[in-house]
């Protein structure tokens, strides 16, 4: 058994761990400096990463300088640059109690050394990201022992590659997040050069956002790269932690769940091509960001739809240069395109149904891209008569029409994307898989035969 599993690599340790949600992350604990022009002021205290209510850098501490209180807020100001043994690390805005020579502050932005440094890998931690089925790593334990899990993705780029491995502790975060909300790490990663040799963090960090937005998509919640710590083999060199895009914990269906085994590479080598092309970057941004965004909803579900078709008519925009197209005719030509039907679902009844609420002409096709838009129509522009037919529309029926505009922003990206396995449906009870629509056909005739 040994040897059978020599080749099998070792997972990334983690640089920080969470036991709990929300859990701060320490930075620093000890004697730094508040400075402002000439103003210097001592502190003791402790500089941690805190995830709510507002995520950034926050300080607490006693400052042991004898000032004038009214000194720190001269003239309105509470800003001073945070010095760790000489070196600044940010401009925090301060508060303090001067009963008891209390201090805090906060900062979004804060970095310890210099990012210009070049290292030879960037360690990072990834919160609220969903289990991955990836290919085998081994944890090896306190007293030789080791266990395997199939948790590490591989995402390459020209020289570069990101090895992003799940925490073994996976499965207990995931439902220790579900149980108090909030964020929690729940991967580890690396980014480093095929052949070793250093790079700067500006080389990499359009990279760091398209993987962010790309883990994103597959997550059905926004995620990012969280905490970069820079290192020259075992030396560390510089360290940010910065406030990144982010969903708080929702459970959500996204396309994707674990166990499926998806070719994640060429989703990616797909998307990498569109976001360096900056056109199309802003398409997938967009469409991305509206879609994560609307998964997460509950209350907003109309406003979503209205976002989504706006996305819609980009991508539309991007493929054909005729405007003539209402926006029903838009989407029915982008769904035809990438020979997704536009039918709606026969166990969408209400929506079905609630044709005569909208539209009174026989001749009018009731599908889809025509239930998604009549929608929209009647929120963007309103009239009394409207209100009050909004409002006596079922609730079911909305429910149904946002669920039919996630299932095609997903089914547009993942065509986008070149995908041609299988989704988790959001059309079908259960979240039964079944292969995309534009290969549905050859699968069923290959199974056949």
């Amino acid at each position: 058994m040994l040897k059978r599993n020599q080749g099998i690599p070792e997972a990334l340790k983690s640089s920080i761990k969470m036991s709990r949600s929300n859990q701060d992350i320490e930075i620093y604990k000890g004697r730094f400096l508040l400075k402002r022009g000439e103003l210097i002021v001592s502190i003791n205290g402790r500089i941690c990463f805190k995830w709510a209510p507002h995520s950034a850098t926050y300080f607490k501490g006693v400052y042991s300088t004898k000032i004038d209180s009214f000194d720190l807020m001269d003239s309105g100001n509470s800003k001073f640059v945070l010095e760790i043994s000489g070196k600044p690390i940010g401009e925090f805005i301060i508060s303090f109690r001067a009963k008891n020579r209390i201090i805090y502050g906060w900062a979004l932005k804060t970095k310890i050394g210099i990012t210009e440094s070049e290292v030879t890998r960037i360690v990072f931690s990834i919160p609220n990201l969903q289990a991955i089925f990836g290919t085998p790593v081994k944890r090896i334990n306190d007293n030789g022992g080791y266990y395997m899990y199939s948790g590490r993705i591989e995402i390459p780029y020209e020289d570069f590659v990101f090895t992003i491995d799940s925490l073994e502790e996976h499965e207990q975060m995931q439902n220790e997040v579900k149980s108090r909300g909030g964020y929690i790490i729940q991967y580890t990663g690396e980014i480093s050069k095929k052949d070793s040799s250093c790079f700067s963090y500006d080389q990499v960090k359009s990279l760091c956002d398209a993987v962010g937005v790309f883990l994103s998509f597959v997550n059905g919640r926004r995620t990012s790269l969280f905490f970069l710590n820079g290192f020259d083999n075992d030396t560390k060199v510089w360290e940010i932690y910065h406030p990144e895009k982010i969903h708080p914990y929702k459970d959500v269906q996204s396309w994707y769940r674990s166990p499926m085994i998806v070719n994640f590479n060429q989703i990616w080598e797909s998307f990498s091509a569109k976001w360096f092309n900056l056109v199309e970057r802003d398409m997938l941004k967009t469409m991305i960001e509206t879609y994560t965004h609307s998964l997460n909803s509950t209350v907003e579900i109309e406003y979503c739809m209205v976002l989504a078709l706006t996305s819609f008519e980009n991508l539309y925009y991007l493929k054909a240069a005729s405007d003539k197209l209402n926006a029903t005719d838009k989407l029915r030509k982008l769904l035809t395109w990438a020979n997704i039907p536009s039918g709606i679902p026969d166990n969408y009844l209400d929506l079905i149904n609630i044709r005569s609420a909208f539209i009174s002409n026989n001749e009018f096709e009731w599908d889809g891209p025509a239930a998604i838009v009549s929608i929209r129509n009647f929120i963007t522009h309103t009239n009394t008569e409207r209100i009050k037919q909004r409002n006596t529309t079922l609730v079911s029926a909305r429910i149904q029409a946002w669920q039919l505009t996630n299932y095609y922003q997903e089914l547009l990206l993942l065509h986008e994307l070149g995908y041609d396995g299988q989704i988790r449906s959001r059309i079908l009870k259960d979240g039964k898989l079944v292969y995309v629509p534009w290969v549905e056909q050859h699968a069923s005739i290959s199974n056949e035969g």
